[in-house]
């Protein structure tokens, strides 16, 4: 780092080294629902290593979205291995869903995982 005022630049400060360490977790993936099920599904994805909160974002076929943020420990997969599984706190309406999960962690966001489809009968 150099300053800078009207008179002039200042002397360099000493170099200092910083390291990044770590990544922002994988892309989750999702292994349920992915056909007919429930008003009221249990949402099943693998777990992404280093992940501290997930996104749910369950999808109508018209309609807004609803995003559903929740930590990693509160759906099973606190150590960032297995499963993780979230169980719909409202039923759903009859109708085509798609449903996405995202990671997060203090080093970033994941991508959206790819849309899963399911119905609602």
């Amino acid at each position: 780092m150099q300053a800078w005022t009207g008179n002039g630049y200042g002397l360099w400060s000493a170099i200092v080294v910083l390291t990044a360490g770590g990544t922002a977790p994988p892309s989750p993936v999702l292994v349920s629902p992915n056909g007919p099920t429930t008003s009221l599904p249990l949402f099943v994805w693998n777990a992404a290593a280093g992940t501290t909160l997930y996104a749910v974002r369950v999808s109508p076929a018209s309609g807004d979205p609803n995003v559903i943020w929740v930590k990693s420990a509160d759906v099973g997969c606190g150590a960032g291995t297995g499963t993780c599984s979230l169980t719909a706190s409202t039923a759903l309406a009859s109708g085509s869903y798609t449903w996405q999960v995202i990671a997060w962690n203090s080093l970033g966001y994941s991508q959206w995982s790819t849309a899963k489809p399911f119905t609602v009968p």
